[in-house]
């Protein structure tokens, strides 16, 4: 395990949840959505990375069916989560979409 790669991934993570809560909390809905879909990318990063597995895009969904792939145990509710926060990726952080 790269300790190191893990906890520089997972702090980006933490910090981004904290700016997604302070958006939500401003009323900013759009960017918290957008940070909360980063942040929860970043930490399943930072496991992949930990691991020596790095994954790359955006798609939480598919990362945690990588997850999978190498025998971690992820709860489908998760999954179906993980679909719902994927469609709101791309429309909370580019105005053209």
């Amino acid at each position: 395990m790269d300790f190191d790669e893990f906890e520089r991934w997972y702090a980006m993570a933490e910090y981004t949840i904290e700016l997604a809560t302070y958006d939500l909390k401003n009323k900013f809905y759009s960017w918290a959505c957008f940070k909360d879909h980063q942040a929860r990318e970043f930490a399943i990063k930072a496991l992949l990375r930990g691991l020596g597995k790095p994954i790359y895009g955006h798609s939480i969904y598919k990362f945690l069916e990588h997850l999978r792939s190498i025998d971690i145990n992820v709860p489908e509710d998760l999954i179906s989560k993980a679909k719902t926060l994927d469609q709101y990726y791309t429309p909370t952080g580019y105005p053209n979409v």
